[in-house]
């Protein structure tokens, strides 16, 4: 029960920092070093976690990049993945307006195998 609620009170004290964080995390990955950009993902999906549906205002901004990055480089694309399952524990049934976004995109790796 204390972890539980040392986790909730965590996660309301990140939300009050999302709008100052979230644009300049966001353009960080957009204009990272391809080196990088696994980490750079691998935290979006913990912040996402944490966080939960208040993401949602940066989803459409966390879809372009998802689009953007997608079929780059196969060594992060697991990373990527980890990071759309995130979303759709964070939004829930929300999440249902970007999956026509998306499709095509699992739809090309699941051609490749």
């Amino acid at each position: 029960k204390q972890w539980y609620q040392r986790r909730v009170r965590g996660s309301v004290g990140t939300v009050g920092y999302l709008p100052k964080v979230m644009p300049t995390f966001l353009q960080n990955i957009e204009n990272c070093d391809p080196r990088t950009l696994d980490s750079y993902f691998n935290k979006l999906a913990d912040l996402t976690k944490i966080v939960g549906i208040h993401i949602k205002p940066y989803a459409n901004d966390i879809i372009k990049l998802i689009i953007d990055y997608w079929g780059m480089d196969s060594d992060y694309q697991n990373t990527i993945l980890m990071v759309v399952e995130r979303l759709i524990s964070a939004l829930g049934g929300e999440f249902k307006t970007y999956i026509a976004k998306l499709i095509p995109l699992i739809m090309k790796v699941s051609g490749n195998k």
